[in-house]
């Protein structure tokens, strides 16, 4: 009930605001000043912010964008590049110190002092403030996903999507592959399936006790309880589950994908290849790990840097269940457009967001200064991500699984990983714990949408 009430009152604030700066109205038709709507997300039939020609918009809006390292001078260039070609329209940019700033966004908005009508947002987030009517539908500017000439890579418009409807443009991405360790792997094969890993992970530890617990890194210990919920719904993703249904309002917790997915790491653990209580991050770093999955984001420290040439190697993520495609993890950031009344200022800013994440020069630049991966199909094709160390996360750009972008998603997570540490760590055995993290999550989404 707490919850419940505490929802209320952020949405009752965050509605409140809108009308009074003349923002977000909660209109569910094409007219903007048609109000309704509330919890049942932006279900617009014919909401259009695309414009025929964007040369001729006229107008001004203010932007919320990372700033970090050299992201602001990257993205300058880019704002410059938007208004030298939209002579029209004047951008204001609100220089934010961190790369998620979903917390921050609600605070401008609810407060009404600053009120971005573009925002850089952890795609996480995006279906929540869809769901409380907050960004708009930008299906109309994104494009066709069918057409020839559709700029973004297709897996990644998924994770903006609510109820058949986009609300982000896919900017800035990050997947995941298996790092190992070439000294201590020896000759022993790099697994490709999850039988190959077995037998390697025998093979290392049989030759090397010193391998114990150190074979591999599962994302254990509280310290990796965010990172862990990611690496468990990847697994998960390769076993061929998920875990909520499409629609995201029914746990999957006691599907028979989430139970091997848990028999598997507790395999692992069981047979003294990966630490219980802890992650093997650090110690592979330190070279006395074989296997690790990992990010992109490491691959300058791991493989390019010049203290660890040759030291380390990189592959795809090793499949689970036969037919099943091995699939990393998603991250993205992507660019949303707040819903208000002002429907100029909202053509004006998806036609900004649209032109800031396809420009490629843009992707490519920001993309290597945040270690991370272009989201478009032409700045993928650009030789440094196409390069032997950064291929196998390029590669998986295109099948990723994501984490389910529901309102409750912190909660989710939670229980995700209460879930498999108890397993792991001996406590309590799969059956109960898969029945307790589903009672929580199904209590939660049911309360979530009754509300």
């Amino acid at each position: 009930m707490a919850k419940k009430i505490a929802l209320l009152l952020v949405t009752v604030l965050m509605l409140f605001a809108f009308a009074a700066c003349g923002g977000g109205n909660g209109g569910t038709t094409d007219d903007p000043n048609n109000p309704g709507g509330g919890n049942g997300g932006n279900t617009d039939s014919g909401f259009d912010l695309s414009v025929d020609d964007p040369t001729s918009l006229s107008g001004s809006i203010k932007v919320a964008l990372p700033s970090t390292g050299n992201k602001r001078a990257i993205l300058q260039t880019a704002v410059d590049a938007y208004t030298a070609s939209r002579t029209g329209v004047t951008v204001e940019v609100e220089w934010k110190a961190e790369d998620n700033f979903y917390n921050s966004y609600k605070i401008d908005v609810s407060g009404g002092l600053v009120f971005p009508d573009a925002a850089f947002i952890d795609h996480v987030y995006v279906q929540n403030l869809a769901s409380l009517d907050l960004v708009a539908d930008v299906t109309s500017v994104l494009g066709d996903t069918e057409d020839e000439d559709f700029p973004y890579i297709d897996n990644l418009v998924k994770a903006n999507e609510l109820d058949g409807k986009s609300y982000g443009f896919p900017f800035n991405a990050n997947t995941v592959a298996l790092f190992y360790n070439k000294e201590l792997m020896g000759d022993q094969k790099v697994p490709t399936t999850y039988a190959e890993f077995k037998t390697t992970a025998g093979a290392l530890l049989a030759g090397n006790p010193a391998l114990e617990n150190k074979v591999f890194s599962l994302s254990t210990g509280v310290d990796y309880r965010n990172f862990g919920a990611m690496m468990f719904i990847s697994w998960l993703g390769r076993n061929g589950g998920h875990i909520l249904s499409d629609d995201l309002r029914n746990s999957n917790f006691l599907s028979d994908e989430v139970k091997t997915t848990l028999e598997q790491w507790k395999e692992i653990i069981d047979n003294k290849w990966a630490s219980p209580s802890l992650s093997n991050e650090g110690n592979f770093y330190n070279g006395d790990v074989a296997m690790l999955e990992m990010g992109c984001w490491k691959v300058y420290d791991l493989l390019e840097s010049p203290e660890n040439q040759g030291k380390y190697g990189v592959a795809p993520l090793f499949t689970l269940k036969d037919g099943v495609e091995a699939q990393s993890i998603l991250g993205l950031y992507s660019m949303c457009v707040t819903k208000q009344k002002d429907m100029n200022k909202m053509r004006i800013a998806a036609d900004f967001s649209k032109f800031i994440s396809t420009h490629t020069e843009t992707q490519i630049a920001f993309a290597k200064e945040a270690k991370s991966l272009p989201v478009t199909e032409a700045a993928v094709q650009d030789p440094y991500f196409q390069s032997e160390n950064w291929k196998p996360f390029t590669d998986a750009l295109y099948t990723a699984a994501m984490r389910p972008g529901s309102a409750e998603y912190p909660t989710i997570e939670s229980e995700i990983a209460n879930m498999y540490m108890k397993v792991v760590m001996g406590t309590t055995d799969i059956d109960e714990a898969m029945k307790k993290a589903d009672k929580e999550v199904q209590e939660t989404l049911d309360e979530l949408f009754e509300g």
